[in-house]
């Protein structure tokens, strides 16, 4: 780790971990948000100096974000097709379309709008936890004899 926390986009709901040893673990917490909150969200990372890596996959996506979120934003909005492990502390905002169809394609951008106004996509804020260890293991907190 780096010390740097990011502010990932997303434009699926991942597990964003790639454990490195086999006592190593990670907590996430989501949760389902509305466009202002992901806008507030996105402008409070960028305040606090985090690094935004988009790793949104699809244009029609992109295009979309860009009509619906302030244009201080649209320099991150980039496609880009990356692997995405999130250390402690980092953040997700991610904006999916709750459709499947039989192929996965991308979905052009007057398609992607379609489905938002008939509520067929949805924002999500995900976090990995700091110190995951006391929650999976309290004990961890109670001293230990010498």
């Amino acid at each position: 780790m780096d010390g740097k926390r990011r502010l990932y986009l997303l434009n699926a709901l991942i597990t964003p971990y790639q454990p490195k040893s086999e006592d190593e673990f990670a907590l996430f917490s989501v949760q389902k948000i509305n466009l202002e909150k992901f806008k507030e969200i996105f402008e409070q990372a960028i305040d606090a100096g985090f690094e935004i890596v988009s790793s949104i996959r699809h244009q029609g996506t992109i295009d979309f974000l860009k009509e619906v979120l302030p244009e201080k934003f649209h320099k991150y909005l980039v496609v880009d097709n990356r692997y995405v492990y999130f250390e402690e502390g980092d953040i997700g905002l991610v904006f999916r379309l709750n459709v499947r169809d039989q192929k996965l394609e991308e979905k052009p951008y007057e398609e992607v709008k379609t489905l938002f106004e008939e509520g067929k996509s949805e924002f999500l804020f995900i976090s990995r936890t700091i110190a995951p260890e006391i929650i999976f293991n309290p004990a961890f907190l109670i001293a230990k004899e010498v």
